[in-house]
């Protein structure tokens, strides 16, 4: 909510994706399920959000497509509903945007980094070493 983080997971995928942008834009699907909900919720409780929710993407061909079908003979793999996600970047309720490899911090947790790499995010986490 705001600038705190209220959701977080990590699991593999229960399929194996044919393409990068398959298994990318499956997690980006689940995000978005993932955000629709306690938005729903808020609105119910009458305390509707005003802040448009970004979730931040690091494979080009989805933010593609979460716009628009224009890669429509590439994409016949992409299951029906998982075109969810183009329908709520068209209502306004999401933004999907494109960060570069190099400065998605959710690298930290599903990819092998140096250890420079590893402590420089790590720092941009704000997570300290525990004293010993």
């Amino acid at each position: 909510m705001g600038q705190n983080l209220t959701s977080w997971t990590a699991k593999k995928q229960s399929i194996v994706a044919r393409s990068s942008t398959k298994a990318e834009y499956r997690s980006v699907a689940n995000t978005t399920a993932e955000i629709i909900w306690p938005h729903s919720l808020l609105q119910e409780l009458k305390q509707p959000t005003h802040q448009l929710t970004i979730i931040w993407c690091d494979n080009i061909g989805v933010s593609y497509l979460a716009v628009n079908l224009c890669f429509k003979a590439q994409t016949k793999h992409v299951e029906v509903d998982f075109h969810f996600v183009r329908e709520q970047v068209k209502t306004g309720h999401i933004s999907l945007q494109f960060i570069s490899s190099i400065d998605q911090l959710a690298n930290i947790f599903t990819k092998y980094l140096s250890t420079s790499w590893f402590q420089f995010i790590k720092g941009k986490l704000r997570i300290l070493d525990k004293p010993s």
